[in-house]
């Protein structure tokens, strides 16, 4: 073997410079191209980002505009917002660089001034972009800006669910541009979802059903088995939802309430009504109709649609409850469900059990008693091997006390889980059924979840609602809108409380036991269906205010929920009128006089100013505001012309038409010669004196 020679470990021979094959060649110029290209492109979106593009878009367009503080350039930094106060570091203005530059109206998008009045009311410097639409505000490409990407759970809000972001700082329940979101609110109310889950927001909790342990006594058992396997056969507009029941659940339910019966200590009318004459029921049934309308009843509860919404619609109440039932609620509705928003009306028994005939009468439904007929044919064996216990276990297993007391049982946990903070609830922990299709976001399960409760699995135990679409739409903004609150700093409206808070004394109990706060506002609690109370004292005249409390009448004629009439008598009356002017009175309000020549001159400002297109005032006018034909009676010339000169500050939705305080006293002059003289009832405080 010559000494050069070189062999491999099998002795093959290996040449030291033979070629490199031409595959390998062309391998490696693709693959140090593709390297180049790789870092040219990443050198060169480090040097000019998508997002410069757009800056330099917006600083031409500004020039054009004759802008001058325009700048051509890239920032050397990208753009952003920091915000302490609510820990947002925004760098959304880098692509959105029009948002709050009015030159720019009619820009395409990203460039595109903000829509609406939003800005005006949020300033961007302060409150930046990501608290109300969420996203990232971090990121400087389009995908992560938008939280459009895997493991970031708060992906930009769109369309209508930007309303949910208004809840971090704002009242839910009254946010004034978020309508969506009020009205979820509201829905979640009336469908009492806090009967199962803990969750945040104002309005009274607790529970919205009556109290069970009276259940059997107040409705046959036929009725409360047709109830219970589906409520919209006996309520057009049930606020129970549809458990799904089975005959068999339903018959051990209401075999469970049986054992209750007897309880109620409900009053024995039957006999009085079977041994009365025909004749004598007639005058029953006319006499009850006539309180209902004269209690104005129609203003709370609606009749097949047709009325308020404040209570539960009572086309079907014949049907449901006995006539002892009925005169039972009305005579104390507080007994039967604790925190009822039903005032306690004082009839004489005799009156309330006419109405309460009236009504079991008059409010029945053919295809409802049609319904119940068929189930009472089959309650008895249905009943008969129905079992108690496990109807109990049903009750308090599915969450029903809730919303229901018993007797003897203490609260209950919530059976559902926590929505305190379910708008910020992780994607990967929501329980996607199986074969799951569609887009696995949050936005998307709360939306089959609520259109379908339970199709998630046999074990769910949630109730089905009849939800229309754009009522579905708002309940998914309120339930997404369950966010983490933003810092009280940055909070803009205070913390509402959480029922109304009654005042103390004799008055506050009677407001109380009427409900006034239901409606009505007083001292920062409570209703906004009706005027606010807090300066009723210095608003209208004692002799008036006494007059009406005995006997309301027609003001604001477009409302539908109107002042009932709850027969007070003189006493209680008296008690209100002296409470609320002593009370609840307004100091510094301007003078007065009765001119008559200022008089003259307010009627010529009253016709030039056209406020009959908005009041009536005698025969003729519109039905926007308060009739003003009996404002001599009703107001206080000195409030009338304090509210004129600034509606606003005295709780008024009216504009603000009148130039100068003299002309307010001049109108206030003028209307307080407006009178509609009636028959006052006897008794109470001294007309035009102090009470």
């Amino acid at each position: 073997m010559s000494g050069d020679d070189r062999t491999g470990d099998a002795g093959t021979s290996v040449d030291p410079v033979a070629p490199v094959s031409v595959g390998r060649r062309v391998l490696f110029l693709v693959s140090s191209a593709a390297l180049a290209a790789v870092t040219g492109a990443t050198v060169l979106d480090e040097v000019r980002p998508a997002w410069s593009g757009h800056w330099l878009d917006a600083q031409e367009r500004l020039a054009v505009a004759g802008v001058e503080d325009a700048e051509g350039a890239v920032p050397v930094r990208v753009p952003q917002l920091h915000v302490p106060a609510l820990g947002v570091v925004d760098r959304c203005g880098a692509c959105h660089a029009g948002t709050d530059r009015p030159e720019l109206a009619g820009a395409p998008a990203p460039l595109a001034t903000h829509p609406g009045p939003m800005l005006e009311l949020h300033d961007p410097e302060k409150v930046g972009c990501t608290p109300c639409h969420d996203g990232q505000g971090r990121a400087t490409r389009l995908p992560d800006a938008h939280g459009s990407v895997a493991h970031w759970e708060s992906p930009l809000l769109a369309g209508r669910l930007v309303q949910a972001g208004c809840g971090r700082c704002h009242d839910r329940a009254t946010v004034a541009r978020a309508p969506d979101l009020r009205r979820g609110v509201a829905l979640m109310d009336r469908l009492a979802c806090f009967g199962c889950h803990e969750m945040p927001g104002a309005g009274v909790r607790g529970r919205v059903g009556p109290e069970l342990t009276y259940a059997a006594d107040r409705a046959s058992p036929a009725w409360l088995l047709a109830w219970l396997r589906r409520p919209a056969d006996l309520l057009a507009t049930p606020r129970m939802a549809d458990f799904g029941f089975s005959e068999r659940d339903a018959a051990d339910i209401v075999a469970y309430l049986l054992s209750f019966r007897g309880r109620a200590g409900l009053p024995e009318a039957g006999g009085a009504l079977e041994s009365a004459s025909d004749a004598a029921l007639d005058r029953m049934y006319e006499a009850g109709g006539k309180t209902w309308r004269t209690a104005r009843c129609v203003s709370c509860h609606a009749i097949a649609g047709t009325g308020g919404t404040l209570g539960p619609d009572h086309g079907r109440i014949g049907e449901k409850l006995s006539v002892e039932a009925i005169a039972a609620w009305i005579a104390d509705p507080e007994r039967f469900l604790p925190g009822t928003r039903m005032p306690r009306f004082r009839l004489p028994e005799g009156e309330r059990l006419a109405l309460a005939y009236h009504m079991s009468e008059e409010m029945k439904d053919p295809a409802a008693a049609e319904r119940l007929a068929e189930v009472a044919s089959r309650a008895d064996s249905l009943l008969s091997s129905a079992d108690a216990a496990r109807g109990r276990t049903l009750v308090h297993s599915l969450g029903c006390l809730g919303c229901h007391a018993v007797a003897g049982v203490p609260d209950a946990r919530p059976v559902g889980p926590d929505l305190t903070r379910f708008g910020e609830k992780e994607v990967g922990r929501l329980p996607f059924k199986a074969g799951w299709d569609g887009p696995r976001t949050r936005e998307a399960w709360t939306r089959a979840k609520l259109e379908s409760p339970r199709s998630g699995g046999e074990t769910l135990i949630m109730p089905t609602s009849p939800i229309a679409k754009q009522d579905l739409d708002a309940l998914l903004v309120a339930v997404l809108s369950l966010t983490a609150p933003a810092p009280a700093s940055a909070q803009a409206d205070p913390p509402r409380p959480a029922g109304p808070a009654y005042p103390p004394g004799p008055a506050g109990a009677l407001v109380r036991d009427l409900k006034c706060l239901t409606c009505h506002a007083l001292g920062g609690s409570g209703g906004t269906l009706a005027p606010d109370l807090t300066a009723e004292g210095s608003r209208v005249q004692p002799r008036w205010l006494f007059d009406f409390l005995r006997e309301p009448y027609e003001i604001r004629p477009l409302l539908v929920e109107r002042m009932p009439r709850f027969f007070l008598p003189d006493a209680e009356a008296e008690l209100l009128t002296t409470w609320l002017g002593v009370a609840y009175a307004r100091d510094g309000l301007p003078e007065v006089p009765a001119d008559p020549a200022e008089a003259a001159r307010g009627e010529t400002l009253f016709e030039d100013l056209r406020c009959r297109g908005c009041h009536i005032l005698g025969e003729r006018g519109g039905a926007v505001g308060p009739n003003l034909s009996d404002t001599g009676r009703r107001l206080d010339p000195r409030w009338t012309a304090w509210q004129l000169t600034d509606p606003a500050r005295a709780g008024a939705v009216e504009p603000r038409i009148v130039g100068s305080a003299e002309d307010a006293r001049s109108l206030a002059a003028f209307l307080a010669t407006r009178r509609v003289e009636t028959a006052a009832p006897p008794g109470g405080p001294e007309a035009g004196g102090a009470p």
